[in-house]
């Protein structure tokens, strides 16, 4: 016997921009497909059925960051729905590849036919910002001297500096 299921999918999953700093505000948009044979009812207390991820791999777990999330509405069988959010990378990001997924239905609130092929994703590049050929010198008078560069790609860096003096030399 064969009991009507929905089954959701997303699909044509985009990340922009592909390369961010840490911190930097990112476009995602996908489209949300129940390409099962019933109706998926997101009812109110499950309308941010569709959840992103920052992850060093292209599957979920435990370790992986959420990013947001976006509302979805019921859906019949073969109905589609768009979806577009603005996410920020989170600060402490580390430079490197990384994946964002696009989870729907994550906490399993809709009964599927298939509930293993509800994640996509997308490969995005992180760079922190990298300090180069930092260094300190003291001259005879005492003076302590500190050269810092810091390099990052993207228009939106700020570089902080802090000192404590706790004595004289």
């Amino acid at each position: 016997v064969h009991l009507p299921l929905p089954d959701l999918v997303v699909t044509n999953p985009t990340v922009t921009p592909d390369t961010a700093n840490s911190r930097e505000e990112i476009s995602v948009s996908c489209t949300v497909k129940n390409q099962g044979d019933a109706k998926a009812d997101f009812h109110t207390l499950q309308r941010k059925g569709l959840k992103y991820y920052l992850s060093t791999d292209t599957v979920y777990d435990e370790l992986d960051n959420e990013l947001g999330s976006s509302n979805i509405n019921d859906l019949n069988s073969g109905a589609t729905q768009p979806v577009s959010e603005k996410i920020d990378i989170p600060n402490n990001t580390r430079n490197g590849i990384y994946y964002v997924l696009f989870y729907i239905d994550k906490d399993n609130n809709i009964k599927e036919s298939d509930s293993s092929n509800n994640v996509a994703y997308v490969p995005i590049i992180i760079k922190a910002p990298t300090l180069i050929n930092p260094a300190a010198t003291i001259s005879d008078t005492g003076t302590i001297k500190v050269n810092i560069t810091a390099r990052s790609i993207g228009s939106d860096f700020k570089v902080y500096a802090y000192y404590q003096a706790t004595n004289s030399l």
